[in-house]
């Protein structure tokens, strides 16, 4: 009932339910041969560390629901033929899984998590590259932790909605995760920071309402997620209070963001990065920067965002190159009338379409 990773490359064979399987020993040995066909038995509880890395052949393992672990690196290695199908779909009791257990795994995996899964370890699912699997974690009501680039290349239907369990999401969890009918929701999630990357190149929809928990949100953390159906709602981190740390949004964080985006600034927020917004796609976005306080605003920061642009301050320092060049939505309304500008950068208002308090021509 056990998948044992020792051995440097030893083939093992053990009879479980009167049915044959090849018992893989692990440590990058990388064993068997391309015509090689392993199929496990129902009754398997435990896949071990490495027990199938860079195994060459193909393979066809469906699992019960006895299975209760895969190790890391298990299914580990771009070695696998692309024939290989893996379906943990029946494995209602399949609670641990380790770092890497399927990265590069060529063949088709369905999975099909339950509320056993507490944690989706870093890379799990990295460079996952059959768009025929599918990673359902909608009933994954306790999870907890989604690590650092675990579905990064996937290129199966990930679907995925976050509890109010959901605390911790590493960085680039959703990079460049290409199926475009993926759907990930993390409305509800106790979540205080979306990192870098989170979604950068993710091509399917992206579902969020933030609480007015949320802190920060990383570089890149939306760069170039190209879904049109997406909505990214920031509009309850407007409530937060003067007390605190700053709110912190990073460079190119919405950059090319194709969903509609709705954001109200929050008081502890003094600056906007570097193209943040820039190229934000979307005509009924809204960007509201209203509350006061903001100082800085760097160069392309709004740089083509098509959405409705609302700012007032009259503590504005700086203005970079091009902050708000050709932000074409017809009812944006800028008013810095008070602020301390010592320069402005060129470009900055090229081709902006309305801008009062001051005039266009002041």
């Amino acid at each position: 009932d056990c998948l044992l990773s020792r051995g440097l490359g030893d083939v093992y064979k053990r009879q479980i339910d009167d049915k044959a399987f090849m018992m893989v020993g692990g440590s990058g040995a990388g064993v068997g041969s391309a015509a090689s066909t392993v199929d496990l038995a129902a009754g398997l509880t435990t896949v071990g560390d490495y027990a199938f890395y860079r195994f060459p052949g193909t393979l066809t393992i469906t699992a019960g629901a006895a299975l209760t672990s895969v190790g890391s690196f298990a299914f580990s290695g771009t070695d696998h033929d692309v024939d290989s199908q893996i379906d943990l779909s029946a494995a209602t009791l399949l609670a641990t899984v380790g770092v890497h257990a399927f990265d590069g795994f060529l063949g088709v995996l369905t999975v099909v998590a339950t509320t056993n899964w507490q944690e989706i370890p870093d890379y799990t699912f990295h460079n996952a590259a059959n768009p025929e699997s599918t990673f359902d974690f909608e009933g994954a009501t306790a999870l907890a932790r989604i690590g650092e680039s675990a579905f990064v290349h996937v290129a199966g239907q990930i679907t995925l909605t976050a509890t109010n369990v959901l605390v911790e999401l590493g960085n680039s969890v959703f990079n460049s995760a290409s199926h475009p009918d993926s759907v990930v929701t993390l409305t509800g999630a106790a979540i205080t920071s979306l990192p870098n990357a989170l979604f950068i190149s993710f091509k399917g929809t992206i579902m969020y309402t933030a609480d007015a928990n949320l802190q920060t949100i990383g570089e890149d953390a939306f760069n170039y997620a190209d879904n049109p159906a997406s909505v990214v709602d920031l509009l309850a981190v407007g409530a937060q209070t003067t007390t605190g740390d700053n709110f912190l949004l990073g460079v190119n964080t919405f950059y090319f963001f194709k969903g509609v985006l709705h954001f109200k600034q929050p008081a502890r927020m003094t600056s906007v990065a570097e193209s943040t917004f820039a190229y934000a796609r979307h005509a009924d976005s809204t960007l509201d920067l209203t509350t006061g306080g903001l100082t800085t605003i760097a160069s392309y920061a709004f740089h083509q965002a098509k959405g409705k642009i609302t700012l007032t301050s009259d503590e504005v320092a700086s203005v970079g190159t091009s902050a708000f060049q050709d932000t074409p939505h017809s009812e944006s309304v800028l008013t810095l009338t008070g602020s301390p500008i010592a320069a402005i950068e060129k470009d900055v208002f090229l081709s902006l379409i309305h801008i009062s308090e001051p005039t266009r021509q002041e």
